[in-house]
């Protein structure tokens, strides 16, 4: 694919990818709706309720899982100190609701005097699982999942080639498995960025309070992080750690103690989690913070934020929030939870 192409592989794949939830381009006409006095069809929009579960827990749920579309942006990887590919044929496809997965056209993998890197080797129950994924949604009709790239006598498992169908001669490579991704000039940190789930901040003056056990903290000088399908995040001054008397006074802050477990976000940065005593209990993981977020929401810096489904409570000028409950794994694969925290 040239520079400068569309989004869309097809026409039915441009159909297809524009009318939420429909995979099967037989199934078109269901997604459609017909206008008053017109032969013409029009594609439905996504609804407020697309986002957010009956239970009050948010979901993200466009792009739907199956959705694939292509990368327009120039994508790379190194290995070793190897580059592998340098390429804007890149597509991505979505295995799971939070983020995509990125799949290379064999053709840009670098065919190196020494060797070439793509070869037989062997496939792992995960590829099993995978290749289901591919034949439920349509994106290919054959894989190979025993293929490996070799880089200077040492190799990446688990790599699979498509063989037939929608999606192929492309390659799906373990994000984690590769030393450095780039989307243009800046290195993916954690897992690739989702194009639809831009992140936003907000200055918040309102008092929010926070009851963790039977201790409370407040503070009227937060930042509201926004991103399409999640819960709002507030990110607080050291200042909330500060026990309030009933009279007011607020005594010497508490602080959190760092607890060595990081994780690295693609749109906020590297983080790090803390622990608290809080009312004689321990709490691991209580709360976090990022050190060097990127320009666009770089005010979070050192700001904290709590793990609201550890809260007792949550409220914004008196008004009760809703603490979001999800399972454990949130229908990710074990591959996606080594990369993935909904609660970042």
């Amino acid at each position: 694919m040239s520079r400068g192409s569309g989004q869309f592989l097809d026409t039915i794949d441009e159909q297809v990818s524009r009318a939420p939830g429909c995979r099967d381009p037989k199934k078109l006409g269901v997604a459609t709706e017909k206008q008053q006095g017109e032969d013409e069809t029009r594609v439905e929009q996504p609804r407020p309720s697309d986002f957010i579960e009956k239970t009050g827990t948010h979901k993200p749920d466009f792009p739907r899982v199956g959705h694939y579309e292509v990368c327009q942006k120039r994508i790379r990887a190194w290995h070793l100190g190897v580059l592998l590919f340098d390429t804007e044929r890149a597509i991505y496809v979505w295995e799971n609701a939070f983020f995509p997965a990125l799949y290379i056209h064999r053709s840009s993998l670098f065919d190196r005097k020494e060797e070439y890197p793509l070869k037989r080797y062997g496939a792992s129950k995960s590829q099993t699982d995978l290749a289901q994924f591919l034949f439920y949604y349509e994106l290919a009709s054959s894989v190979q999942g025993d293929w490996a790239l070799f880089v200077k006598n040492k190799h990446v498992s688990n790599v699979m080639l498509i063989i037939e169908g929608r999606l192929k001669d492309y390659v799906r490579i373990p994000f984690k498995a590769l030393d450095e991704w780039r989307e243009h000039e800046d290195v993916i940190l954690g897992y690739p960025r989702d194009p639809y789930k831009a992140v936003g901040l907000n200055h918040c003056s309102r008092l929010v309070e926070i009851q963790i056990g039977t201790d409370k903290f407040e503070s009227d000088q937060t930042v509201v992080l926004s991103q399409k399908g999640y819960p709002p995040r507030y990110y607080f001054t050291r200042d909330i750690f500060k026990f309030k008397l009933p009279s007011g006074q607020k005594l010497a802050a508490r602080d959190p103690r760092k607890n060595g477990k990081t994780f690295f976000c693609p749109y906020k940065g590297h983080a790090e989690y803390f622990d608290m005593m809080i009312s004689g209990c321990e709490y691991e993981n209580i709360c976090w913070r990022f050190t060097q977020p990127p320009p666009e929401v770089y005010e979070i810096k050192d700001r904290f934020c709590f793990n609201t489904r550890m809260l007792t409570s949550m409220s914004v000028d008196g008004v009760p929030l809703i603490l979001e409950t999800l399972p454990g794994s949130h229908g990710l694969s074990k591959e996606d939870l080594e990369m993935f925290s909904y609660d970042v």
